[in-house]
């Protein structure tokens, strides 16, 4: 009996047993279901660039705000001379020193007051001796044209308030943008807003 199932023919055991062969219904219903799921449907596809599409509205401006600001913090980092200038005046002086010290900075070359992104920088000649940082934005350094011209500021502040000759201590500043929220939450009284869309700024001169 074993010998002579053996001996069958493969298409009689295929009656009697339903294998999944390629000639088979049932393997056939199995093959199409894996072609089916395997690939991505036209409205699974849609959904998938639409997401894309809301991703790259949001993250590629915040992005290109990202990259601009970096740029004006090199801008504001320009002002650490004459910051240092005017908090040694002071020290010397007081408020003769700093309107010495103002006065000997806006004389410097232009050139010497100028860098990638700075256009120019000057110093007040007298009380408050706010320092006003004017962006450059040109084809080559990548900040919008926009912005040309454009100010940031930095105002000396002792103790909270415009320096004079009866205090003492050390010098702070308060930067500005067209907003100075920041400065005024640090309770510094001497600030003054500068013309740069706050966006752009460095948080502190927000």
């Amino acid at each position: 009996m074993q010998l002579a199932w053996a001996l069958q023919p493969l298409n009689q055991v295929e009656k009697i047993l339903p294998f999944p062969t390629a000639n088979n219904e049932l393997f056939g219903d199995m093959i199409m279901r894996h072609q089916i799921q395997k690939g991505f449907t036209l409205i699974e596809l849609m959904i998938v660039v639409a997401i894309i599409g809301i991703l790259a509205a949001i993250a590629l401006p915040a992005y290109q705000d990202y990259t601009v600001r970096a740029k004006i913090t090199e801008a504001v980092i320009a002002a650490t001379a004459p910051k240092v200038i005017l908090a040694e005046g002071f020290i010397a002086d007081s408020v003769v020193g700093m309107n010495a010290a103002a006065a000997a900075y806006n004389l410097t070359p232009i050139a010497e007051r100028q860098s990638k992104y700075v256009s120019a920088i000057a110093i007040d000649p007298a009380t408050p001796w706010t320092i006003t940082v004017t962006i450059l934005a040109d084809a080559t350094n990548g900040i919008p044209a926009a912005l040309n011209g454009l100010t940031l500021t930095l105002s000396p502040n002792v103790q909270q308030a415009t320096p004079v000759d009866a205090v003492r201590g050390a010098v702070d500043w308060a930067c500005g943008s067209t907003g100075t929220t920041v400065a005024a939450s640090r309770g510094l009284g001497n600030r003054v807003a500068g013309t740069l869309t706050a966006k752009y700024a460095p948080s502190e001169c927000r």
